[in-house]
């Protein structure tokens, strides 16, 4: 009925209104109201029945455009998404000439622009934003959109803003340089060199700095380097940076390596970090070393700063002659000690004085110690000293080797961790690590069948057991760690049982399991769900904090879902009738992805009984979710038609039961028909599905819902009389294509929607449409900055 009701109103709309009809806002909003809609059909108009049909809206649309502006609107969010989906040339200049006489509302008269098809609104974007008398922050917004959408043909249109970029506003100017960075290229660097000699000398920097990430001339890149090197000093290692993208640099390395000594030592130790990226050869640092810094004259602080430029390149011999420097004197560099004794552990100097420099009572433990730990897989007299730490260091170094030793499988350290877990006097936080390392080797796993039927007085201790018994992956200690848990192993206070259940099932969640393991872990699913009380619906993580027995074991049986690909699992789940309401409604939605059919046969029940209307649209939204096409649209027509009043009651609910769209949904009776939309489409096939689909193309219909079209228009394959294969294929692909670029005219800036319509662009044949898209979508991947 409300199909065959939109059908009737669309073709008679020409009758109803007149252009001598007073317009109201409603009235305005309702001819602007795309007519999927109300109707799943295209109704078959005259041309001059289209022509009025085009006059009334364009009416309507200046009529709402006026209200906009002047503030008058009363719901200017409505407004706005109305005008953005039906917006064109004629609209765009009416828009455009009444911005110019600055509104009340210049900002919602922008926001229209930068939200309405980007390549109508371009020309109407670009004059504005070179309206010096337009607020500062609009044009901030209008130089990245711009850029972004438009790529470099933007680039040169906003020249005139260079004309004279001192009298711009910072952040526009800045704005301007980070949209530039996004499309630059080494052909761009002349431009910036020119940009440079015109700023003032805080954009300059800049303005440089961007210039050398991208400049490939060696004479200028010299340049650039005294520019950095002569000037601002907070700049010095950011424009070297920057520099070193582009590789070595011959004179640039000679410039460095005259400043070796020559200057502050602030300068100089960013010369000795910098030089090396500037070399070809990852040998010539360390001979520069040789020549400048004899180490028979040097102090450990003045070799420091070299030690570390020599331990971050490639050449061996560096490495060889950091690992002597750290064994001698350099050791007592501390902190930087620390660290350099990792880098340089391969270097043959470390195992052939390491155990002389474990035995040195005038080297701090901690300094030892990091040093054993960075041959502790190769060196017994490393293991040995980390052993005899864990018996006298502090709690900091004991966890630093117990973790370290965990590595290695020798018998002294395996005995160790056996009477470090058994002894009350080590920290508890060091018992775990050592059960956790006895859990990893296959000889003292069964010790830990003796360990779980022990009382342990700690929670954390217990714990660790279970996690290290469940980790073993060997079904016997497995079902001892539930047997103790059972017995209450670890259980000093309230509660403690229901933790070690949580460690269990989140330790079961992280490995592979057996369909037997996953049919036990169902059962006690369905245990908890028994225990748990509440109908109430709750909202966001007070869910997780109300029930967290079943978030944790849900988690450990959706994944057993998963491995063992079980669809309907375990048909005692549906046995629900006795479990209340929102627990159950609670691990329907932790199962969703897992296990669509007990979801779904969980949401049947739940609406048998009485909700309140949240409840129940929440309830309808996620059995929407995992539905199949049919049944989805059924729900949406349900919620469209006699369930309406449910969200006309309480729309924010609505939003929460259908999440994806933002914080909460504009025009809700337009999101849900674009929905069923998608929905019915997915359910017919051939011809009648890309009727439906192509109802998406009017009005605004959001870019989720449009790229999904999209993607199952390219995934339809139908056959036609008469028609190749071929044929057909590139029919589906162009109505693919339309429907992205449809979305893609109203969010430029998503990458998944720039990647299909290169994909489909490619496969079409249609070379320049596929390279824009790929550039769009490198400029806007995260990668690529």
């Amino acid at each position: 009925m409300i199909q065959a009701f939109g059908l009737l109103l669309t073709l008679f709309l020409p009758l109803v209104f007149t252009a001598q009809d007073v317009w109201t806002e409603a009235r305005a909003l309702e001819v602007l109201t795309p007519s999927w809609v109300s109707s799943f059909s295209t109704p078959k108009v005259s041309a001059d029945e289209a022509a009025l049909q085009g006059k009334h809206k364009h009416e309507a649309a200046s009529f709402l455009m006026e209200r906009l502006l002047s503030g008058g609107a009363s719901q200017p969010e409505v407004v706005l998404l109305r005008l953005r989906g039906i917006m064109s040339m004629p609209l765009v200049s009416e828009l455009h000439e009444a911005l110019k006489q600055e509104p009340a509302r210049v900002d919602y008269g922008v926001d229209l622009l930068l939200t309405s098809d980007w390549r109508l609104t371009y020309d109407a974007c670009l004059a504005l934003l070179l309206d010096s008398d337009l607020a500062p922050g609009l044009r901030v917004q209008l130089v990245s959109h711009l850029i972004l959408a438009a790529g470099r043909p933007a680039l040169l249109d906003l020249q005139p803003l260079l004309d004279d970029p001192n009298s711009l506003d910072d952040l526009l100017f800045f704005r301007f340089l980070s949209a530039w960075q996004s499309i630059a290229d080494s052909q761009d660097a002349p431009a910036l060199q020119q940009l440079a000699r015109r700023v003032d000398s805080w954009k300059q920097s800049q303005v440089r700095v961007m210039q050398a990430r991208l400049e490939t001339r060696p004479s200028q890149r010299l340049e650039l380097f005294n520019e950095f090197w002569d000037g601002d000093p907070d700049f010095v290692e950011i424009g070297l940076l920057a520099l070193s993208e582009r590789g070595f640099h011959e004179g640039i390395a000679k410039r460095l390596r005259e400043s070796f000594g020559k200057e502050s030592p602030n300068r100089a130790q960013i010369a000795l970090r910098s030089f090396a990226f500037f070399t070809e050869s990852s040998d010539t640092l360390f001979e520069v070393w040789k020549e400048e810094v004899p180490s028979s004259s040097s102090s450990t602080r003045r070799q420091a700063p070299w030690m570390r430029a020599l331990a971050m390149t490639s050449s061996d011999r560096a490495k060889q002659a950091v690992a002597e420097w750290l064994f001698q004197d350099g050791w007592q560099s501390s902190s930087l000690a620390i660290s350099l004794f990792h880098v340089v552990r391969q270097a043959p100097a470390f195992d052939s004085q390491l155990d002389a420099f474990l035995l040195r009572e005038d080297v701090p433990v901690r300094l030892r110690a990091a040093a054993a730990i960075a041959r502790v897989l190769s060196s017994e007299g490393a293991r040995h000293f980390l052993r005899g730490v864990v018996e006298t260091g502090t709690l900091g170094l004991q966890r630093q080797a117990m973790i370290a030793l965990s590595q290695s499988a020798d018998s002294g350290t395996l005995t160790m961790f056996i009477r470090v877990f058994q002894s009350q006097v080590y920290p508890d936080e060091i018992r775990v690590i050592a059960v956790k390392a006895l859990a990893r080797h296959a000889e003292t796993q069964p010790l830990l069948l003796t360990f779980l039927k022990d009382k342990y007085e700690s929670w954390e201790v217990a714990s660790g057991l279970v996690e290290a018994a469940i980790q073993t992956h060997n079904p016997e200690i497995m079902q001892s760690a539930q047997v103790a848990i059972q017995q209450q192993i670890g259980c000093t206070e309230d509660g403690d049982a229901l933790a070690l259940a949580r460690t269990r099932w989140g330790a079961l969640a992280s490995l592979p399991l057996t369909a037997d393991c996953s049919r036990n872990l169902a059962l006690e699913f369905q245990q908890t769900l028994f225990d748990a009380r509440g109908d109430a619906f709750l909202f966001g993580r007070e869910w997780v904090v109300e029930f967290p027995m079943i978030s944790s074991c849900s988690e450990a049986y959706a994944r057993s879902i998963r491995q063992i690909n079980a669809r309907p699992a375990h048909p005692f789940l549906l046995e629900c009738d006795a479990i209340a309401s929102a627990p159950l409604y609670f691990a329907a939605t932790l199962i969703a992805a897992t296990n669509r059919p007990l979801c779904g046969a969980w949401c049947e029940e739940l609406l048998s009984r009485k909700l309140t209307v949240r409840e129940e649209l929440l309830v309808l939204g996620l059995l929407y979710r995992v539905s199949y096409a049919q049944n989805a649209a059924t729900i949406l027509e349900q919620l469209r038609g006699e369930k309406a009043a449910l969200w006309q009651s309480e729309p924010f609910a609505l939003s929460e039961a259908f999440p994806g769209q933002g914080g909460s949904w504009v025009l809700h009776d337009d999101r849900l028909a674009e929905r069923q939309i998608l929905a019915l489409a997915e359910a017919a096939s051939g011809m009648a599905r890309f009727s439906l689909l192509r109802l998406l193309n009017q009005g605004y219909a959001t870019p989720v819902v449009l790229l999904q079209a999209a993607e199952l228009a390219a995934r339809t394959r139908f056959s036609v009389a008469g028609k190749s294969a071929k044929e057909t294929r590139n029919y589906a692909l162009s109505e693919a294509l339309r429907l992205a670029q449809r979305a893609e005219a109203f969010h430029p800036f998503r990458v998944r929607i720039r990647e299909r319509i290169a994909e489909w662009a490619v496969e079409l044949g249609l070379k320049e449409t596929a390279a824009s898209a790929k550039e769009a979508a490198r400029r806007f991947s995260p990668s690529s900055s």
